[in-house]
Parts: structure tokens; sequence; C-alpha cells
């Protein structure tokens, strides 16, 4: 997957991106080229993390579940909760930071 960084609009391949340092549900990474940081937008990291409790938490209620069309409800809420975490994380903004303290 491909990121860009919002100091130098270089393309960066998140796997190559040697540091990185998780901040709660934020992940901060360091540009391999202008040694600036960046992270995904706050309200999109969220709505990334909603869609995948989403999704699991609709995948594990249609084990209980025996009407069908309440099964198709929670699979279709599902499937807009992954999709959702999909979009953003393959088109998600990028915010600059400051530098995380030195520890």
């Amino acid at each position: 997957m491909k990121v860009t960084c919002p100091h130098c609009q270089v393309n960066l391949d998140v796997k190559k991106i040697p540091v990185t340092i998780p901040q709660g549900i934020h992940i901060q990474r360091q540009c391999t080229s202008c040694q600036a940081w960046f992270r995904l937008k706050p309200l999109q990291n969220k709505l990334k993390i909603v869609g995948i409790v989403l999704l699991l938490m609709t995948s594990l209620c249609n084990f209980m579940v025996t009407d069908s069309n309440t099964y198709l409800l929670l699979s279709a809420t599902g499937f807009v909760g992954i999709l959702m975490a999909l979009i953003i994380t393959f088109y998600g903004q990028q915010e600059k930071i400051p530098a995380p303290p030195k520890s």
C-alpha cells in the first residue's frame, strides 16, 4: 500500500517505512525522504476502526441468528462497515504532525 507524505508529497510504501510509533489507535510514521512525521487524520482513523468493529460485531451476531431477514440485515451492515474501513485505508488523507519527543 502506498501513502503520500504530506510534507514532501513523495509516495511511500508502508511496508518499507522503518520508523513507526503506535500512539493509542494512531500510528505515526516517519517519511524516509524528508524525515518528517505524519499519520492518518484522527476522524478517518476512528471511522476505520468503527468499520472494522462493525464487521466483527455483525459477524459474531450472525452465528446466533436464525431469522433470514435479520441475517441479511447484519450481513449488509458488516459489508458496509468493512467497505468503509477499506476505503479509508486506501484513500485516507495523511496529516502533518510534530516529531514525537525523544525518550
